[in-house]
């Protein structure tokens, strides 16, 4: 197994300190990342390639334009 000594059978203790660090430098390198990601420029707004229709909405109108 990975956490028993040859030499002897007892567990080997794990070692707090150096898997905060490993995990404090993943968390760091994530936040980077989504820092470096959410700040980038992709380039300008692309137009829509819906085409628009002119006209009423009907029947997709929220509400009759008269009233209710």
């Amino acid at each position: 197994m990975i956490l028993w000594d040859d030499d002897e059978r007892r567990v080997r203790p794990i070692h707090w300190g150096r898997a905060m660090a490993a995990f404090a430098a993943v968390l760091l390198f994530a936040l980077l990342a989504v820092y470096l990601v959410s700040t980038a420029d992709f380039g300008g707004a692309s137009g829509t390639t819906t085409p628009r229709t002119p006209g009423p909405c009907a029947p997709f109108c929220p509400a009759p334009p008269g009233g209710p």
